[in-house]
């Protein structure tokens, strides 16, 4: 072979990191080991890409899943096989969850050495088995010459529908070796564009003839373009806006047309659905965690189910007609040929109100956070959240006006997100602002990505609720035994802790003082944590 030839062929890394440029990925997140160094080194090569490194490999994970997320295109993980893919599981789980597009890719033992018990370093008995039961779309990159296309694919598959993670391990032999170039081609967009399948003329009809239409909306529709033809739908149905929660942010809170959050007690236990003739639900598998949660919701015969996703129609709820495509194709196609003259903005105002008194005298002091914080962080603001109790009560009553700008795991229900998916959602969105919700218990599970924050000087703000409790389990513990167990936390200093790091440090002991407070931080260069004690007792 010539020195010519041999200059011209490249590492396998570098076909993957030239198809993921080519792909459109701007940055990946992860920890570097010597099982992925050949990935690193071709990241450092290539122009235009770049590496965050993480804490723990479950912190690059929750930040490739922020990226995602706030952005809506896939985010990109790496890591090592063994313990780096294993500590990567959750985020990756949490994705798949919650329909999120990332991109996995991991370093795996030498093709001669899969499956036995040699005693290579960082080996599992089945990698490969452990993604493909929890994610589905798991692969393995056993052929140099189809590595270009592998990655493409695998980027294709992410975006979906149904988009969601996609894992690929690259054995090490596969990962070093030095292989022809490839072309390159450049990602297919996703097959559910402008056409909509489906019984249109009957959905319209249903929707024409409504007394009383309602539009349930979820995290299908979440994104700028839906949201707009949302509401183009709804002013001209002059029909009301119920989200779940994935949804929140589909529809300005203070759209006149908008009702809130199913998980709002007042909304949930409204008269809204029972007396809705026909419902148009949007991007939403009308999950079990609702049924489980709250009973089944009360939905009409005349039920017209919309996803991206043929499987999510009536797979919890019968469906009168259902449609197949984007959430922004299928709305705008239901357009009325003129508006509908209905009182419906003035009964949503009237009960909107109601139902926020109700709340407020449920649980006063947490809505009276809520409301502060609502006005501490602006209407421009992305908030990060995980199963923390202020997330889960901002779920249903943080007011939240644009898409993506409201982050919640809400299927998988995991711990930990909230500080590493905020720097994930600062780098895809660099001009928002980006406030991270966290529990003093869900902090500590990711407390150390403060040192990646601070070494990217991102201008984030942490948000530390501070009750010295997995607060929200001893509440159920408590309502269904009695007492709790387990619940109480010896915590740090977390001023104290966020300093060390070389972050700022500010606790708020008079709520009345946070609104300034997290203003300043969100002037502040480099993240900032403000630590806010509650009472357990706040949610009422």
């Amino acid at each position: 072979m010539s020195d010519d030839t041999t200059q011209a062929e490249q590492t396998v890394g570098e076909l993957l990191v030239a198809a993921l440029k080519e792909c459109g990925a701007r940055v990946g997140f992860g920890i570097p080991g010597v099982h992925s160094l050949a990935m690193y080194e071709a990241f450092r090569q290539q122009e235009g890409l770049s590496c965050v490194t993480a804490r723990s490999e479950q912190g690059a994970g929750y930040m490739a899943e922020g990226y995602a997320r706030a952005s809506g295109t896939p985010g990109l993980l790496l890591t090592i096989g063994g313990p780096g893919a294993a500590n990567a599981l959750t985020p990756v789980a949490d994705a798949y969850a919650d329909s999120v597009p990332l991109l996995h890719f991991s370093s795996e033992i030498p093709r001669d050495y899969l499956g036995t018990r040699r005693g290579y370093l960082h080996a599992m008995r089945d990698q490969l088995g452990v993604f493909r039961a929890a994610i589905g779309k798991a692969h393995c990159l056993a052929d140099p010459q189809q590595a270009a296309q592998q990655v493409v694919t695998a980027w294709e598959e992410s975006v979906g529908p149904p988009p969601g993670p996609v894992y690929v391990e690259v054995p090490l032999d596969v990962l070093e070796q030095r292989t022809a170039p490839q072309e390159i081609r450049p990602p297919r967009p996703s097959p559910v564009t402008r056409e909509v399948q489906g019984p249109l003329d009957a959905a319209a009809d249903l929707l024409k003839s409504a007394r009383r239409p309602l539009l349930y909306v979820g995290g299908g529709a979440n994104n700028p373009e839906a949201s707009a033809a949302l509401l183009r739908l709804a002013e001209g149905l002059q029909a009301p806006v119920l989200t779940t929660t994935k949804g929140k942010g589909a529809i300005p809170d203070d759209h006149p047309l908008h009702l809130g959050c199913s998980w709002a007690a007042e909304v949930r236990k409204s008269d809204w659905l029972k007396e809705a003739d026909v419902v148009l639900a949007v991007g939403t598998r009308l999950s079990r965690r609702t049924h489980d949660l709250f009973g089944n919701l009360p939905l009409p015969a005349n039920l017209i189910h919309l996803d991206a996703d043929p499987e999510m129609i009536g797979m919890n709820y019968p469906t009168r007609v259902g449609l197949v495509g984007s959430a922004a194709a299928g709305l705008d196609a239901l357009l009325p040929e003129r508006s509908a003259s209905r009182d419906t903005a003035e009964r949503v105002r009237a009960f909107r109100d109601e139902a926020r008194q109700a709340a407020r005298r449920r649980a006063p002091r947490m809505l009276a956070l809520l409301e502060t914080l609502a006005a501490a962080i602006g209407p421009e603001a992305i908030s990060m959240h995980d199963l923390n109790t202020v997330s889960v009560w901002s779920g249903s009553y943080l007011p939240v006006f644009k898409p993506r700008h409201f982050l919640f795991p809400m299927e998988f229900g995991v711990l930990g997100l909230s500080l590493p998916g905020a720097i994930g959602a600062k780098l895809a969105r660099p001009e928002k602002p980006v406030v991270a919700f966290c529990g003093d218990g869900s902090f500590l599970f990711s407390c150390q990505e403060l040192a990646t924050a601070v070494q990217l000087s991102l201008q984030i703000v942490i948000l530390v609720f501070n009750d010295n409790s997995y607060g929200s389990v001893a509440r159920f513990q408590k309502r269904r035994y009695g007492a709790e167990y387990g619940t109480a936390l010896h915590n740090p200093d977390f001023v104290a802790l966020a300093r060390s790091f070389g972050a700022q440090g500010v606790r708020c002991d008079d709520l009345a003082r946070l609104p300034t407070l997290v203003q300043r931080a969100l002037e502040t260069e480099g993240p900032t944590l403000v630590e806010v004690p509650i009472g357990t007792d706040w949610a009422g």
